[in-house]
């Protein structure tokens, strides 16, 4: 992770624009510490975690490198007219309208087809579950929908406004009585 923000470290200072694929490969999905996130879950889940399975989240099968993409591309969509006003690293959204000069809203358009592209995969991966114990690629799934929540339309991550609020009350101040 820290390799991926001097990356991103580097980009910013040199003001430098990588194209959207090395900008996904080289740093942004590790630098959302998505992986990371992945992993540390893993851990409290008892007997399931065992060493195979945390050898395997941390080789980046394609499942978690797809919750990686939906919580990157989500996040930078999310976020991306803030980011502008302040100095920071290039987001999905300046790389890919910088490489192929087209709108925003064409990029966005882009930009949502990978993320449904990659929500395909995750699903997949729980449609034909691998070696995995199926808890553990259900971790990834709601990891990924606690994303979707955050950062779907805007950034309640960044701006807990009153989304976040709401969704963090109905949740824990009005539960649904069982």
């Amino acid at each position: 992770m820290c390799g991926a923000y001097m990356v991103e470290a580097r980009w910013r200072s040199q003001k430098g624009f990588p194209t959207l694929d090395e900008y996904l490969s080289e740093a942004a999905i590790v630098s959302f510490g998505y992986n990371l996130a992945t992993t540390v879950c893993y851990l409290g889940m008892g007997e399931l975690a065992t060493k195979e399975a945390l050898d395997w989240a941390s080789q980046n099968p394609n499942v978690v490198k797809a919750s990686g993409i939906i919580g990157r591309l989500m996040d930078d969509m999310a976020s991306h007219e803030f980011e502008q006003t302040r100095d920071h690293v290039p987001s999905a959204v300046e790389c890919y309208k910088r490489k192929y000069s087209v709108s925003e809203k064409q990029v966005r358009d882009e930009l949502d087809k990978r993320v449904t592209n990659a929500w395909k995969d995750v699903n997949q991966a729980l449609i034909r579950p691998t070696v995995m114990p199926s808890p553990l690629l259900t971790q990834i799934l709601n990891l990924c929908r606690a994303v979707d929540v955050i950062y779907k339309g805007e950034d309640t991550y960044t701006f807990a406004n009153r989304t976040m609020k709401n969704n963090i009350a109905m949740i824990l101040t009005d539960p649904i009585p069982i």
